[in-house]
């Protein structure tokens, strides 16, 4: 017998109580949306799930991938008994962010975004450039900042202006007086730019590697990642929390070698996405092929001494690993992915473009001449932030009948209509009607800001289409919450107030209430829930799926080509991918006339079951598991 007792009170309010008795506790996973510093919206969320909730599989990009990664270590320190509080230390991490860095100025969140020497002054005049409050403010500081901080440049533009001005009388002067000012700025740019240009390669395309730039200084984001991470599942031997702990829901026991095999049922999972730049693809984290190998001297500047030496102590035995070595870098085959440390995955997930540094994993590529015999040459493999390809993996744990619901959080901008309207889910007879998608204008008015604009627009539909094609299917778009914020919260805002990010934080306390409240709770009583009506719309869509397929394979079956798709399932000597006994393809002929035999009878019905089902319909397509 469970139940759930809710404050009837607004959903946004802050002081909503939850008391839960129950013999089973809920379950659900949890999907977030990467958005850089919009992240601090998600601890408080998890933690206020986490009171009705047990987590079973989270997932995330980017920003996203961090508060899963988080939410994941809390369950397992929860699960184990070793941190029975880590849900309520995740709570105040958004406090903990907004609160003085030690040892430094400003805030922790902005200290754990430290630039190499090279750029820090590329990174002081970014930190100038936030929060501005008007485009003409922008400009300034911008201008000012890079004059400021890169003088030579600045000097050199100025030039020939000062000559003119000094050198002349009448309009000249003030010409040369204008010169010397436009020289002044372009002077500084170039600067600027050069040495940007000249550096960024050798940092791995990226003004911070996400390690500490002084020996007592505050906090880096990976080697912070790393020692809060194991805090919060009461992991104190330094060791990293690997993906394996979390599937065997325990930490490694001293002497143990294997901990979870990789196909047992997970008690907790986590994934998460990253982009190969190179191959032009998302890979979901952790990896399942088993071709990638890390370069020793390279993840040692961009991982903790701990981290780096226990991939190297568990590095997949290989000799190709070996065989690429060199005196100056040594090879080292990554752990299979019960053993990879859940760090590298959220690593390679935020790796923000040009703010954090590019991750290198390395590949054999059979297609080069010199590596058909052997491997004598490694590739390069560069990987960045999974919102490249996937800022919001909806298809994370879904399955095609849930047994427990999938929440998912998008962040977006406030709609005008709706101007103090933070959090707002579809309540089920909107999603029964559709969703209503706002259609934002782009401007035709001339000049440059229209034009900018048109190009926003292109990169963020060859980011974000796929996603958002999802965002609008039944079964996905009731289960998603909309949290909006304003242009100077989240995002690039490395420098929020600390007010801002309590704003922030408790919009994600009011989002884990309207779940728990939508999903959970029957209004008036005895009525459908959220996920009474989920349930309804995931069989539908199904059902409808299953019925169409059914007829198009019967089609396909009773058609008499030759050789017929029994006799394809029956040769014994394919071309390719040949049963491994008879048995399974006694099976597989089975099944396939278990299948026809579904389409004909749906075909006698003369009834269609795609009639009134959730629209759009999905498509069912072959493609790849990242």
């Amino acid at each position: 017998m469970s139940t759930v007792v809710i404050d009837p009170s607004n959903a946004k309010s802050t002081d909503t109580k939850i008391e839960v008795s129950q013999t089973q506790p809920y379950e659900c996973d949890l999907v977030m949306k990467g958005g850089i510093t919009s992240g601090v919206i998600y601890p408080r969320l998890v933690s206020e799930l986490s009171k009705v909730y047990t987590f079973r599989s989270i997932g995330g990009t980017s920003a996203g991938a961090i508060a899963a990664a988080a939410a994941a270590a809390a369950q397992l320190g929860v699960r184990t008994g070793m941190r029975p509080k880590a849900f309520q230390q995740l709570d105040g991490l958004p406090d903990l962010l907004g609160g003085t860095a030690k040892g430094a100025k400003g805030s922790m969140l902005l200290n754990l975004f430290q630039p190499q020497k090279a750029f820090r002054r590329h990174f002081s005049l970014l930190k100038s450039a936030l929060n501005a409050p008007s485009n003409f403010r922008l400009v300034m500081q911008i201008a000012l900042g890079a004059t400021w901080r890169f003088p030579i440049g600045a000097i050199l533009g100025a030039a020939i202006g000062v000559i003119i001005f000094l050198g002349s009388e009448g309009l000249a002067r003030w010409l040369g007086m204008l010169l010397a000012i436009v020289g002044l700025l372009i002077g500084a740019a170039a600067e600027a730019l050069w040495l940007f240009a000249r550096a960024l390669p050798g940092n791995l395309f990226g003004l911070c590697n996400g390690m500490p730039n002084r020996l007592h200084g505050p906090a880096a984001l990976t080697s912070w990642l790393h020692e809060y991470l194991n805090e919060l599942a009461g992991k104190a031997d330094g060791a990293p929390l690997t993906f394996g702990e979390l599937w065997a829901g325990r930490l490694r026991a001293a002497g143990d070698t294997v901990v979870h095999d990789g196909k047992a049922r997970k008690a907790i999972e986590l994934a998460m996405i990253t982009t190969s730049l190179n191959l032009g693809r998302p890979f979901r984290i952790p990896f399942e092929a088993d071709n990638f190998y890390f370069a020793e001297e390279e993840w040692r500047t961009l991982f903790p001494p701990m981290v780096v030496k226990w991939l190297i102590d568990h590095a997949r035995p290989s000799e190709t690993a070996r065989l690429l070595s060199t005196g100056e870098r040594t090879f080292h085959a990554l752990p299979v992915a019960q053993d990879l440390p859940i760090l590298i995955g959220v690593r390679m997930s935020l790796s923000f473009p040009i703010l954090l540094s590019t991750i290198p994993l390395y590949v054999v590529d059979r297609s080069l001449n010199e590596n058909s015999g052997k491997a004598t040459k490694a590739t390069r493999v560069v990987f960045s932030d999974g919102g490249i390809c996937s800022n919001f993996p909806l298809h994370f744990f879904d399955s095609p009948l849930p047994s427990r619901p999938t929440f998912a959080v998008d962040l977006g901008d406030f709609h005008p209509d709706h101007p103090d309207e933070r959090v707002w889910l579809p309540t089920a007879l909107k999603n029964d009607q559709g969703i209503e998608t706002f259609v934002p204008t782009i401007s035709s008015r001339p000049g440059f800001g229209s034009i900018a604009a048109l190009a926003g627009s292109i990169m963020n539909t060859m980011q974000n289409w796929n996603d958002q094609m999802q965002i609008v299917m039944p079964g996905f778009r009731d289960r998603i919450i909309h949290i909006s914020h304003r242009a100077n919260e989240g995002g690039l805002n490395l420098n929020m107030d600390p007010q801002i990010i309590r704003v922030l934080a408790g919009s994600g306390h009011d989002a884990a209430d309207v779940f728990i409240q939508a999903f959970l709770q029957h209004s008036p009583p005895g009525a459908p829930n959220a996920w009474d009506n989920h349930r309804q719309v995931r069989m539908r869509t199904l059902l409808s799926s299953i019925d169409q397929q059914g007829r198009n394979l019967h089609a396909a079956v009773a058609r008499a080509d030759n050789p017929t798709w029994r006799d394809v399932v029956k040769n014994p000597n394919p071309p390719s991918y040949r049963f491994a006994t008879q048995r399974h393809c006694d099976l597989a002929l089975h099944a396939l006339d278990a299948l026809d035999a579904l389409g004909q009878y749906l075909e006698d019905s003369e009834i269609d079951l795609q009639s009134g089902s959730p629209r759009p319909e999905p498509e069912w397509r072959g493609t790849p598991r990242i």
